[in-house]
This record gives structure tokens, C-alpha cells and sequence, in this order.
């Protein structure tokens, strides 16, 4: 797996998740750090807890602006959302990467003890990538937006009153737009029998 976040940054995560027999997770983060560096700057990576973290819940490797992964503690983190609030994989790092960091400054990649894998971002993208051993793939670089559910569709009461305004509101554009038609044909009328009346007033005079 490997990601590579683009605000400002070239800074490349690589990434290798292993499990082994008793269930714990390992994960293992190498990274050539942001251009122009300074000489000797030492990265999130090699601390455990900021750039790299694994337990038997979750194996978390980030990637972004080395300062702020520090200052937060972002894989830990993961981490302990999911163990002492009982979130999901993908609900834990969402709340870390929109609650707990600064906007553009860290993506991630995290995966569960049952396989799952999220790779969530707070920059303009993220280019990453995944496959797992049961044939699973993914590449991208920006956020995937799915269309929302409305909470009416929650129950077959609700859709049946989402259908019943979606079709009244078709109803109502259908008489609007057979208003505007009988407007335009009754002005094109009239306009029509002026040209005429004006035709038969020059065709007199000219008589």
C-alpha cells in the first residue's frame, strides 16, 4: 500500500500490514520525507505512536506534515478511539483526521484485524493505492462522494412520501410548462392577427 498526500508536500508513504497467527498486526512505514528539508530534521515515522502504530485492533501508518502528526499523535490515536469509544475502522479515522488535526496536513492508511482498509485524508488528495491478498484493489487521488441517502428513504413510509412529492412536483412543472405553452401560442396569436390587420390597412392605402 502506499499514499502520498499533495498539499505542498512530496512526501511518499510506503506501507507493508501483516497479521499474524494470534491476531496482532504489524506494520512497517518507510518514507523520503518533504522536499527542501532541513539537514537532520527527524520525521513522524520512526515514532512509534505518530507515524506508525499497530495493536491488535488496527495497524495505522500516516503520511503529511511531520510537525503536526507529532504534535497529535495520529496513529495512536486511531487506535484509541476505536478501543475506548467502540468505533468502527473507518468511523476512528475520520473522527482523528477532521477532529483532531488541522485541515491539509496528514492522510492515512489504516487497516482492521478483520482486513478492512480505509485510507482517509484531510489535504486537496491523496495519491494511494491498496490491494490485499484476496484480489480487493483500490487506487485513487481525490475524495470519492457518494450521493446521500434522504432520511425519508429509511422506511417504505418515507418512500412512499418522497415519491408521492417527487411526483407532485412533476405534476405541477407539467401544468407550469402547459401554462407558459397556452401564453406563448394566445401572444402569437395576436401578434399574428395585428400583422394582418396591418396588412389589410396598407393594402387600402395603397388603394
Amino acid at each position: 500500500m502506499e499514499a502520498c498526500i499533495m498539499d505542498g508536500n512530496t512526501k511518499r508513504c510506503g506501507v507493508r500490514l501483516l497479521q499474524g497467527s494470534k491476531g496482532n498486526l504489524a506494520t512497517a512505514t518507510s518514507i523520503g520525507g518533504m522536499v527542501n528539508k532541513m539537514v537532520g530534521k527527524i520525521g513522524d515515522t520512526p515514532i512509534i505512536g505518530s507515524g506508525t502504530y499497530a495493536n491488535n485492533l488496527c495497524a495505522v501508518s500516516a503520511t503529511g506534515k511531520g510537525e503536526a502528526i507529532i504534535r497529535h499523535t495520529v496513529a495512536r490515536d486511531v487506535a484509541a478511539v476505536m478501543e475506548f469509544k467502540g468505533l468502527s475502522l473507518k468511523e476512528a479515522s475520520g473522527c482523528v483526521i477532521e477532529e483532531c488535526v488541522p485541515r491539509g496536513n496528514v492522510g492515512l492508511i489504516v487497516v482492521s484485524a478483520s482486513s478492512e482498509v480505509t485510507m482517509p485524508f484531510n489535504t486537496t488528495g491523496m495519491f494511494r493505492a491498496c490491494a490485499t491478498e484476496d484480489g480487493y484493489s483500490h487506487i485513487g487521488i481525490w475524495t470519492s462522494f457518494k450521493k446521500p441517502i434522504p432520511l425519508m428513504a429509511a422506511s417504505i413510509r418515507g418512500m412512499l412520501r418522497m415519491f408521492q412529492n417527487e411526483w407532485d412536483g412533476l405534476m405541477q412543472s407539467n401544468f407550469a410548462s402547459e401554462q407558459q405553452h397556452h401564453t406563448a401560442r394566445q401572444e402569437l396569436s395576436h401578434a399574428l392577427y395585428q400583422v394582418i390587420a396591418l396588412e389589410a390597412m396598407l393594402a387600402i392605402s395603397d388603394i
